[in-house]
């Protein structure tokens, strides 16, 4: 996965969540004032340009911090609390 972020703006609760749930990410700085990162058209990932942005490994992207942070936390938020239907000998995620 990448995170592209700027440094202060609202991309810092998505790198602190990703960081804080231990998954491999590569940060991708992107300078706001041009638009680019490591000489990229930042443009060409995001046509909006903003950030963050979370480019999974399959190539899929998101593109709001809410949506990020409810991706990354939603597998560790099932596996902490046992998610049981009333009435189920099982739980529902298996």
């Amino acid at each position: 996965m990448k995170l592209y972020y700027s440094p202060g703006v609202c991309s810092l609760a998505s790198h602190i969540v990703l960081r804080e749930a231990g998954l491999p990410f590569t940060p991708v700085r992107v300078d706001l004032q041009t638009h680019t990162f490591d000489s990229v058209d930042y443009h060409s990932v995001n046509a909006r340009g903003y950030v963050p942005l979370l480019e999974l490994d399959d190539g899929q992207r998101l593109t709001e911090g809410p949506a990020i942070m409810q991706y990354v936390m939603w597998p560790i938020r099932c596996r902490k609390r046992s998610l049981r239907l009333p009435g189920a000998r099982q739980s529902v995620i298996g």
